[in-house]
């Protein structure tokens, strides 16, 4: 038989697990929703140009440098960026921003996109 103590302390445990399970939980499937939230207004003080430059900042800062696969595609940790300021077109509060990074082994495409709310860059690859 359990003691009083002893359910007392296996009571804490559930509690304890129930808590760590929802923490996990939300940092799961709330946080990434709430880092896309955005609204249509957001990107008013944001031009093209602005996004062009925080998204390179962000894709050679702190992309670029762990992502190994694509280090070695493009053969160079710094590479050419290049975009095309008319492709850059704002959807919504999300500014859709395509570039292409060449290196001396080979040239990668990309879509960016950029949170106007908070800054969050999500990129995708393009198949060339």
């Amino acid at each position: 038989m359990i003691g009083k103590t002893g359910k007392i302390v296996l009571g804490v445990m559930v509690c304890v697990v129930f808590a760590m399970v929802v923490l996990t939980l939300g940092m799961t499937y709330i946080y990434p929703t709430w880092m896309q939230r955005t609204t249509p207004e957001a990107c008013a003080a944001v031009t093209p140009q602005n996004a062009m430059d925080l998204v390179t900042r962000d894709f050679m800062q702190n992309k670029l440098p762990n992502w190994g696969n694509d280090k070695d595609n493009l053969g160079t940790q710094v590479p050419s960026l290049s975009f095309i300021s008319d492709n850059v077109k704002d959807n919504k509060g999300t500014f859709e921003v395509p570039f292409t990074a060449r290196g001396p082994a080979g040239t990668l495409k990309y879509a960016a996109h950029l949170n106007c709310t908070n800054k969050y860059i999500k990129y995708d690859t393009v198949d060339q």
